[in-house]
């Protein structure tokens, strides 16, 4: 149990004794100092010893110790791994809103210089976390409530909970919410909630119940709410000493992002609130390493640069006359340039299009949750594509014997490669449009990201007759657009933005256009892959196939190999047309 202050002691104690004296341990007192603070005296401090002092009177077999760091978390985990604690108990202060400091506008506060909050992204063991800005009304917690999903948290707040209330002789109770309305099934699952959280405990349940004249330590609850958190904070007002509840289970990203229902609870309830978290197993361990790694490598954007990011993509989604403008413009030079077998005019359409503007606000839309946001960006882009592909489609009948180019049938067969081209687009993009100094690199963004030259092309197509042309590039647009989203809404992610953690529809819709995106990079992906694997497979055939040309016209003297061109492969014949330079006839 670390501490810091006196004030903290008893509120800790009131946790941390009674879970030593019903599993048969001992408490640890550990109070980290900085490395320039005063030297303790023969190894304790008159923290320590106020401290002990309340054990011995509980009736708490404890030690103490004293250690000197300037990274408390670290301190904290060496002993933790020394003496093989099996829970760590701290306080948390809770939240505060300060003052702004270049552009922040709230900070979460902990006890012990942050410890709290680094420990409780990496537990060293299974660790309970207590509100202090909100300390508890009697020294003994006795009225109990443990909030459930079925996550595995929730199991060692029960698990906690029993100890509390079994020790001193109270009540412990297990909740589940559900949505005002619930159906019969939404019902069966939070009952399921409440078995799988109670399973652990079988046994010893089984046991109380079985002792003669012992009242159940444990019981349960249903409770209709409008969300978790209130439904929460309604049955905290019937008489309880604290709340325990489980840390989010929900997935890593939720979990990272979200200001978490037991954030929520702890933040707004009137009694002490006890957040409890299991020790991550090492695939967890490794998965949220990686993810902070990797969020340390961002920089985080103040409230007004979201704010002002926000207004700058909102309102270049918008599908307005320019843009309808623009993009039409746009097709217009793609077209011309595709069949004109133009690369520069291709690029130049490139530079016109604004359709990113709006899938890049898909990204924004889904990772803010934002319905609105969401229905602008959708109707920009299907006016974008229904312009790209018509314009495409009256150029391609205008135009007088119009051919597929070797530009058209470049942005016909669509690889694994471009899905890779356009992800990193779609990152490049969504950070240049938070990060002004490196703004400048937009145009390469957008050269990068072809959006308008394969629609272009699938109105050529269409316009041809062809559907493999009009298909291929088609999917090619497809690929962009899921990865430009994908992409940029995870950049966005990285960079501070998220759902507000108080409209549960904005986390739904979160949840929902990840999963939706997801499962479409894995449908794009399947086409993808088989056009990948057919890409390799010809370039092999070839590289074979000149390779013995080669061989077979190296004893021919000069004669020299200019081109090698697989016309066709019919019952496992291939039919080539070889061009050579000779200085005499040559047999064939």
């Amino acid at each position: 149990m670390p501490i810091t202050t006196p004030e903290e002691i008893a509120p800790l104690l009131a946790v941390a004794g009674p879970c030593a004296l019903a599993w048969g341990g001992e408490l640890l007192f550990l109070h980290v100092q900085a490395r320039w603070g005063e030297h303790a005296e023969g190894g304790t401090t008159p923290l320590l010893e106020a401290a002990m002092a309340q054990a011995r009177a509980m009736g708490v077999t404890a030690r103490r110790l004293f250690r000197t760091s300037g990274d408390t978390a670290q301190a904290i985990r060496q002993v933790v791994h020394e003496e093989e604690v099996r829970l760590l108990v701290m306080g948390w202060q809770g939240e505060t809103r300060g003052g702004r400091s270049q552009g922040s506008a709230r900070q979460f506060v902990w006890y012990g210089r942050d410890a709290v909050a680094a420990l409780m992204a990496d537990p060293p063991c299974d660790m309970a976390v207590m509100r202090l800005s909100t300390p508890p009304e009697r020294s003994s917690l006795r009225r109990l409530l443990v909030p459930t999903a079925g996550g595995p948290n929730a199991v060692l707040a029960a698990r906690i909970a029993y100890a509390l209330a079994r020790h001193q002789g109270g009540q412990a109770t297990v909740l589940a919410v559900v949505q005002a309305g619930a159906n019969p099934l939404q019902r069966q699952a939070a009952r399921e909630a409440i078995r799988s959280t109670l399973a652990p405990l079988a046994e010893e349940l089984e046991e109380e119940a079985a002792s003669p004249g012992a009242n159940a330590p444990l019981s349960t609850q249903l409770i209709e709410a409008v969300s978790p958190t209130a439904g929460i904070l309604k049955a905290a007002g019937q008489g309880y000493d604290a709340i325990l509840i489980g840390a989010s289970r929900e997935g890593v990203i939720n979990r990272v992002l979200f200001g978490e229902v037991p954030r929520q609870v702890a933040r707004r309830s009137p009694i002490p609130v006890i957040i409890v978290k299991r020790r991550l197993g090492p695939a967890l361990h490794i998965a949220r390493r990686t993810w902070d790694r990797i969020f340390a490598l961002f920089p985080t954007l103040s409230e007004e640069e979201r704010w002002e990011v926000f207004r700058e993509v909102r309102r270049s989604a918008r599908a307005t006359t320019d843009f309808s403008v623009m993009i039409s413009l746009s097709a217009t030079i793609a077209a011309l340039g595709l069949l004109l077998n133009s690369p520069a005019l291709v690029i130049g359409a490139m530079l016109v299009a604004p359709l990113m503007s709006s899938i890049v606000g898909l990204g924004l839309a889904i990772t803010l949750g934002d319905a609105h946001l969401l229905r602008l960006a959708i109707v920009s882009t299907l006016r974008g594509v229904l312009l790209a592909s018509g314009v495409g489609f009256l150029i391609g009948l205008l135009v007088p014997d119009a051919q597929a180019t070797a530009e058209v049938l470049a942005r016909t067969r669509p690889t694994l490669l471009d899905l890779g081209v356009a992800l990193a687009s779609g990152a490049a993009g969504a950070y240049a449009l938070c990060r002004k100094e490196v703004s400048s690199a937009l145009p390469g963004v957008a050269i990068a990201a072809s959006l308008v030259p394969p629609l272009a092309a699938a109105g050529i197509g269409l316009a041809l007759g062809n559907g493999r042309i009009a298909g291929g590039a088609f999917l090619l647009f497809a690929t962009n657009l899921v990865a430009i989203a994908a992409a940029g809404g995870t950049t966005f992610l990285l960079l501070g933005f998220k759902p507000e953690p108080e409209k549960r529809e904005r986390q739904r819709l979160f949840g929902r256009g990840v999963v939706g995106i997801v499962t479409l990079l894995v449908a794009i992906s399947l086409p993808l892959g088989l056009l990948t694997y057919r890409s390799v497979t010809e370039a092999r055939l070839h590289q074979t196939v000149q390779e013995a040309v080669r061989a077979e016209l190296a004893v021919m003297p000069g004669v020299t190999l200019e081109e090698v061109q697989i016309k066709a492969v019919k019952e496992s014949v291939l039919h080539l047309q070889i061009t050579v330079r000779a200085t005499r006839p040559v047999d064939h």
